[in-house]
């Protein structure tokens, strides 16, 4: 416990024009396999791109705590309701006997109060064709307990796995910070970009009125913890078909927004997405300034100054200080 059980005050939750916070992103400048380098891409044409958070180089990204058994009671108190079979889901009792011998206890005259199909989730659904088929044909018999646990477990799963289909674009508020000139700008040799953030626009309702007020809506500062925290609750209470939002709620966005204490050096940002329709490159904010990396080639540099010439971006070299271990932005001059 003590200081590390909190999370750090480096960052507030919420990003407005009016903070005062920059918002920069680095990048590598770095060409792939197939040759083709997205930094520049991006850089070129104003987009950044959301990544799925198993991409990412920390394995506990976008993955708090989940309770997989109080979650499977839950859900199996959830499908005893739907099928109004009268008992209740313990830990202490075999669920998926108890859930099958009352389905068992059904007759045709049941028929007409049982749910729709369409009504249950989707991992119920089998089981429901499964059981008004039984009914049908008068069969008699053991119901199927390993199909109820298939269903159960399967519902389990899909709720456990709601926050990974986000997707993130990562920032920082320091365009001078070494670790991130060294992890995600290729060891200096890259660029890092500072965005101009827009005015909020609000419509009558009080809701991000155009597309650059919902991007900013949707950027989230990041705490940071030793404890992961849990998400089974809120899993819990969003619809098992999938979770279809504009952006993060303020309670999904802690749990998405929380990381590793060790990560804090990032003071990182996140512009967090779940709308599918979404496309991977997303078009940003207007770019106020490009910081060329300490140990950019000079060809490179001329590359990035040439794409960027008639646009009202100021170009940064980032040199070594003379007497610190800091770097230090001054303004870049072809040939030097």
């Amino acid at each position: 416990k003590g200081k590390f059980e909190k999370p750090t005050e480096l960052i507030s939750p919420r990003i407005t024009p009016s903070s005062g916070i920059r918002l920069v992103k680095y990048y590598s400048n770095r060409r792939n396999a197939e040759g083709l380098n997205y930094s520049m891409a991006s850089l070129l044409d104003g987009t950044v791109h959301l990544s799925l958070p198993e991409q990412f180089n920390d394995p506990f990204d976008c993955l708090p705590s989940f309770d997989r058994k109080r979650a499977y009671i839950t859900i199996a108190q959830r499908f005893i309701d739907t099928f109004d079979l009268k008992i209740k889901a313990e830990a202490e009792v075999d669920v998926d006997n108890a859930i099958a011998n009352a389905l068992n206890s059904k007759t045709t005259e049941d028929l007409p109060h049982l749910p729709h199909v369409g009504d249950a989730s989707p991992a119920f659904e089998p089981l429901l064709t499964y059981q008004r088929m039984y009914l049908y044909s008068y069969r008699k018999g053991s119901f199927n307990t390993d199909a109820v646990h298939d269903a159960l477990a399967s519902e389990v799963d899909s709720t456990g796995a709601l926050l990974r289909n986000c997707r993130v674009a990562c920032f920082t508020d320091n365009p001078v910070n070494m670790y991130m000139w060294a992890h995600y700008a290729a060891d200096h040799t890259g660029f890092c970009v500072e965005y101009d953030l827009p005015t909020v626009q609000l419509d009558e309702s009080g809701k991000p009125g155009d597309w650059d007020a919902r991007l900013l809506s949707n950027i989230y500062g990041v705490f940071y913890h030793m404890r992961r925290p849990d998400c089974t609750d809120l899993l819990l209470s969003i619809p098992s078909q999938g979770c279809d939002l504009e952006g993060a709620s303020s309670s999904i966005a802690k749990l998405l927004c929380s990381k590793g204490f060790d990560w804090a050096f990032e003071r990182e940002r996140r512009l967090i997405v779940f709308n599918r329709t979404i496309p991977d490159n997303v078009r940003f904010f207007p770019i106020k300034r490009v910081y060329l990396g300490a140990r950019m080639p000079n060809n490179d540099k001329e590359e990035i100054a040439k794409a960027l010439e008639g646009r009202k971006v100021e170009i940064l070299s980032m040199d070594l200080s003379d007497s610190l271990y800091s770097l230090v932005p001054n303004k870049y001059e072809p040939g030097k």
